[in-house]
């Protein structure tokens, strides 16, 4: 699936039919249709929207090989970033710290490294098949809901908003995802026991 098919989706929940005569036009190449204002809006809007997904409910697992120096490596050096889940080397886990968006290890080497990530949306070519496995609605929930708040249309974002967290507190329950632990909570519900 690609961005042009989520944005054309969400286009007829919105009931913007101009940006769907846009988007089925086929005279018109990809790029040219981009250039449509509301489009571009909504390919921006498109990227916010999964990017929070990802963030927060969902996050694409990557991994990369890094070598260190001076015992650092900048994280503004891995693309779409989030957060770390592990680093070894020779399949043996380290420990490491986050200071300053700089990993800090005990050593100089050459570590593997997995962490979460989100897929950066740039055009309405951009493939967000992923999305498929869990359900897509929960994308274009998002995208109309900001959507919505942009155009200060409160009520529609509201309806939007309530959809699209409901659909993602569903995929919080999913054994896929790794979410991080919430050692408050568990504070919390021990402290109430």
């Amino acid at each position: 699936m690609k961005v042009k098919d989520l944005i054309k989706d969400s286009a007829v929940m919105l009931n913007l039919g101009e940006v769907v005569d846009i988007l089925e036009d086929s005279t018109k190449t990809d790029t040219e249709k981009q250039s449509a204002t509301s489009v571009a809006e909504l390919v921006k809007l498109t990227d916010l929207s999964i990017r929070e997904l990802c963030s927060h409910y969902m996050p694409v697992l990557s991994s990369c090989k890094i070598t260190t120096t001076n015992k650092t490596y900048p994280l503004s050096s891995i693309n779409n970033f989030i957060r770390m889940e592990s680093a070894s080397i020779e399949d043996k886990m380290v420990d490491f710290k986050i200071i300053n968006r700089v990993l800090i290890f005990e050593a100089d080497g050459t570590y593997d490294i997995e962490y979460a990530s989100y897929p950066k949306i740039n055009n309405l070519d951009d493939d967000v098949s992923f999305l498929q496995n869990f359900g897509i609605d929960v994308a274009e929930y998002g995208l109309c809901a900001y959507y919505c708040l942009t155009k200060g249309l409160f009520e529609e974002f509201d309806n939007f908003y309530q959809r699209y967290i409901k659909k993602c507190e569903t995929l919080k329950d999913m054994k896929t995802f790794i979410m991080p632990q919430r050692r408050w909570e568990w504070k919390l519900k021990k402290e109430l026991w």
